[in-house]
């Protein structure tokens, strides 16, 4: 059974570290921002793309995130999420949200974000934030069931060059009106 625990870091760094960030895919969103709205095209790729997200700051004291928890399954990490608080907006930023791959699809990305959406009602947060690659197809696909859809109204934070394809971040707060900090 899997259980969720605050992480203890530095002590469980190598642990979170050997979970598998990587995924495959064979189409990425191209992301076209106007000056009032983002879309978002799913284009397929002309084979398939492998992509590793580090997790090199687990042991870093400037890490920019101050709350993690870890998913154990008996003595194995199989899932990592870490937010920070911002308490000029009540926002919730989650930084990481990774499960291993053998352990996808069996309900350890909610138990996680449940978690967190715990912590940030008990902070006083009125909204969950994070960023993403457009490279993560595969994820964006998934975030709708976790309560997350894309926020197409802030152009602006859309950074990137204009010709990149890659590593253009699209966002996903909650809809609005936020059920989950009422």
């Amino acid at each position: 059974m899997v259980v969720v625990r605050p992480a203890v870091l530095p002590k469980d760094a190598a642990g979170i570290g050997a979970i598998g960030t990587s995924f495959t895919t064979s189409q990425v969103y191209d992301v076209d921002a106007s000056a009032d709205s983002i879309r978002l095209t799913i284009r397929d790729l002309e084979g398939p793309f492998c992509k590793r997200f580090p997790l090199d700051d687990l042991e870093s004291p400037t890490r920019p995130y101050d709350r993690a928890w870890v998913a154990v399954d008996g003595e194995r990490i199989v899932g990592f999420a870490a937010i920070a608080f911002e308490p000029w907006n009540d926002r919730l930023i989650l930084w990481h949200l990774y499960v291993d791959p053998a352990s996808r699809g069996r309900g350890v990305a909610s138990r996680l974000l449940e978690t967190v959406k715990d912590h940030g009602r008990e902070r006083g947060a009125r909204h969950l934030w994070l960023e993403t690659s457009s490279l993560t197809a595969p994820g964006h696909r998934r975030l709708p069931r976790l309560g997350l859809l894309p926020d197409r109204r802030r152009p602006d934070l859309v950074r990137g060059d204009a010709g990149a394809r890659r590593n253009r971040p699209v966002l996903f707060p909650p809809p609005r009106p936020v059920p989950l900090y009422v």
